[in-house]
């Protein structure tokens, strides 16, 4: 286990960084995520927490970089009133 803070963005779409962030101008194969995996060593995945992500989604990312991914705990989970109630511990 690391002892080092991990440094890193909340997501990777952010389309007003084009140009101050990401090159202006993309080529086809361009990907946000490998961008930021040459200057930090941990992303946020936002995603996860609207939805749950498909596993082949997941490995793509891990193969286009070796960026520690950080994801979010689902909505449902951590949001929802209903659920958060429901998990509470009776007395």
């Amino acid at each position: 286990m690391s002892t080092s803070p991990s440094i890193g963005t909340a997501g990777w779409s952010y389309p007003h960084w084009n140009g101050i962030v990401y090159p202006k101008s993309h080529t086809g194969g361009f990907h946000p995520l490998e961008t930021l995996a040459k200057n930090f060593n941990v992303v946020e995945i936002n995603s996860s927490f609207y939805q749950l992500l498909k596993p082949e989604l997941v490995k793509l990312w891990m193969k286009k970089t070796e960026v520690n991914p950080a994801s979010n705990s689902r909505r449902k989970c951590t949001s929802d009133s209903r659920t958060a109630a429901s998990l509470k511990t009776p007395r």
